[in-house]
């Protein structure tokens, strides 16, 4: 298990910093919402959100995983799943 969590760290660091998972975008659209309506957030909400989302994504990768032992095809354009399942040797 060990060894999957540090594949995920690597290709998610990579993917999040080109906002793959289209989470900064829509950070950006909740802070201007907030702004516009003159609510204050605090960092600790980000943050929550941040790991709540990564998790999301951990999960997500789980899932994959177990859907491509049982024999499902996925199409080459999820490219986060498949570099997943490249550095998995899946």
């Amino acid at each position: 298990m060990e060894n999957l969590d540090a594949v995920f760290e690597a290709v998610y660091k990579k993917y999040n910093s080109k906002d793959y998972f289209s989470i900064k975008g829509c950070l950006r659209n909740k802070f201007s919402w907030a702004k516009e309506n003159n609510i204050s957030y605090k960092y600790s909400e980000v943050k929550k959100y941040l790991l709540n989302e990564k998790q999301k994504a951990y999960n997500m990768m789980l899932k994959r995983i177990d859907e491509k032992k049982s024999g499902i095809v996925f199409p080459k354009r999820e490219k986060f799943t498949w570099e997943i399942f490249n550095k998995l040797s899946i």
